[in-house]
């Protein structure tokens, strides 16, 4: 079709021309006639114009791994320098203009959240709701693909119901505790937990408040009358650390369905806590017994073992030799819940032996160069491909119970699945506050492929 001198096609839907040298490409027709009109009657009316991008474009160049003075400087914590790397994408949004039309209201509107969406996102969606625009870059090289996503901040945007987040004067950052030996994920992150849990009435709606009482209550009475808010999260530092990594079970002792052992560490305020804590996670494994009883679950024994100054408690399950576990022991058996004091640390995990491997890997905080990051996430994606392979055959048979697939059909998808996981080694993300909220990803591409 013709349109004031302009030829533009359209085929399966799409409308494409071109205005001199642009490429013009759209879903709607009309679209392409108004950016027609403003080229031929406004020609000086373009986003160079914009006040908002003016602003905003200095800062649509990130800065490349090699441009940095240091590695502690850097907000990836990348494993590579992305040597030869180009930029592929830069990405400009106002959001002033979407806000006032009521465009995604769930990420610019002030709404009550879900508890797990502020204690993830809290921050950040503080922000969008009073950022004026945001930016993204893209750069790639043969060994990675980096992602810079930022948008304008101010602290008083998240200083008083997001301090839990940020932390004061938007200096909350997240610190490595230990280091673990080949982890299949790790999270570090800023977050007062005890903070978010007083705001609650602030940040959430009625019924995820009478949630949150109920849970008080029912937590407050399994710590023997102690507040959980202020006496149990208040007695934890705001730095945390979430640790994921692959586990290796003895020959005939693997469950049908093998689960990467998981853990949190964080630091204890007063260590006179450690006995109260202690008390606490014996009661629970009682509990688990008795729970566990009425349903034909295996039991747990309670073990103790002291190293120096580092104590370990743990639970394993025990295996009935009375039981024929013809389909492999059930996947209760990937668990031996541990609760472990390592001087002022204490370390929640799945498994005894991610605990015992936590205390020998433990290092000084001195030792490690600060990044000034509010949260950092490393993924082993080898790792997490070969636990995927291990329980292949579980996920096949869950693909065609779920999507009613066939076994061939199934195991296709899942097979593409770990094919894909192949193309990438390491995602790392970065999270930092200063006269931005930026999020940097880097994935690590595999070589030689």
């Amino acid at each position: 079709a013709d349109y004031r001198g302009m030829r533009g096609y359209e085929f399966q839907k799409v409308v494409f021309g071109n205005i001199g040298p642009l490429l013009i490409v759209t879903n709607k027709g009309e679209l392409g006639k108004n950016i027609f009109d403003r080229y031929l009657d406004s020609p000086q009316d373009h986003l160079l114009s914009n006040p908002t991008f003016q602003k905003a474009w200095p800062n649509l160049n990130p800065i490349t791994p090699s441009e940095s003075a240091s590695s502690s400087e850097k907000a990836i914590p990348s494993r590579t320098d992305s040597v030869g790397s180009v930029g592929i994408l830069k990405a400009f949004v106002d959001i002033d203009p979407l806000r006032k039309l009521g465009i995604a209201k769930d990420l610019l509107k002030e709404r009550p959240r879900e508890f797990p969406v502020e204690l993830i996102l809290g921050g950040i969606l503080a922000s969008l709701q009073q950022t004026p625009y945001a930016m993204g870059a893209v750069r790639m090289s043969d060994t990675q693909i980096a992602t810079e996503l930022s948008i304008p901040y101010e602290k008083k945007w998240t200083q008083d119901a997001r301090g839990f987040f940020v932390g004061p004067e938007s200096d909350g950052h997240a610190s490595r505790l230990v280091e673990g030996n080949e982890s299949m994920a790790s999270l570090m992150a800023y977050r007062d937990l005890a903070e978010l849990w007083r705001r609650a009435g602030d940040l959430f709606d009625q019924k995820v408040n009478d949630q949150l009482a109920q849970a008080d209550n029912t937590l407050t009475t399994l710590f023997s009358g102690k507040d959980f808010g202020t006496d149990i999260l208040g007695a934890i530092e705001p730095q945390i650390q979430l640790v994921a990594a692959e586990q290796a079970f003895e020959k005939g002792a693997a469950p049908a369905i093998q689960l990467p052992s998981f853990g949190l560490v964080a630091k204890l305020k007063d260590r006179s806590m450690q006995k109260g804590l202690k008390r606490t996670f014996q009661s629970f494994i009682g509990f688990l017994n008795v729970a566990g009883a009425m349903e034909g679950n295996p039991q747990l024994d309670l073990e103790s073992e002291t190293i120096g100054s580092k104590q370990i408690h743990s639970a394993n399950y025990l295996v009935d030799s009375d039981k024929k576990y013809e389909n492999g022991l059930p996947i209760q058996f990937n668990f031996s819940p541990t609760l472990a004091f390592d001087e002022d640390l204490i370390m929640i995990t799945s498994t005894s032996a991610l605990s015992k491997a936590l205390v020998k890997s433990k290092e000084s905080l001195s030792s490690h160069a600060e990044r000034k990051n509010n949260t950092e996430v490393q993924l082993n994606l080898r790792a997490v491909k070969r636990s995927l392979q291990l329980n292949r055959q579980q996920m096949v048979s869950q693909n065609m119970l779920e999507k009613g697939h066939s076994k061939t059909e199934a195991e296709t998808e899942i097979d593409t699945l770990l094919q894909l996981l192949s193309l990438v080694s390491n995602l790392d993300v970065a999270l930092r506050f200063n006269e931005f909220v930026r999020l940097d990803l880097n994935l690590e591409l595999e070589t030689g492929r």
